[in-house]
């Protein structure tokens, strides 16, 4: 507040989401970043306060399925690329029943979860026919 650009807030609301594979590193991480904001209020005469909304373990995804995923990719003569992904995904739900792994798609600008993401015809057919043919091999392999 009070919200101009070129003006030094009285107060300022964020949040902060922090990810990892590692739920240690994670909370590590937390640590360190509350340590070195409380230095920096004591330092400034500032305070902070912090409420948790959400906190949840990380989900790794099945080492079998990546491994399959990366085959078919070849196999489509597309380029594999993993990352890890922190995000609260339905993922997260079914690794609690079965082996889960996920594809991701690049948005227009980087833009996703929002009403302006926007996935290029050109990324989505070579997804969808990734996606069969990775379903097609569990199939055939049951």
């Amino acid at each position: 507040l009070p919200g101009g650009v070129n003006v030094i807030p009285g107060a300022v609301h964020l949040s902060l989401d922090i990810r990892s594979a590692d739920d240690r590193l994670r909370d590590h991480a937390l640590t360190i970043i509350r340590d070195q904001l409380k230095h920096i209020e004591e330092l400034r005469e500032l305070s902070s306060t912090w409420r948790e909304i959400h906190n949840a373990p990380s989900v790794a995804c099945a080492e079998w399925w990546q491994q399959l995923q990366c085959s078919v990719l070849s196999d489509l003569n597309l380029k594999a690329l993993r990352l890890m992904s922190g995000a609260g995904h339905d993922a997260m739900a079914m690794a609690e029943i079965t082996d889960c792994a996920m594809y991701f798609l690049r948005c227009k600008g980087g833009i996703s979860h929002h009403p302006d993401e926007s996935v290029a015809q050109a990324d989505l057919i070579p997804a969808i026919a990734t996606l069969v043919q990775t379903l097609l091999h569990v199939r055939r392999t049951g």
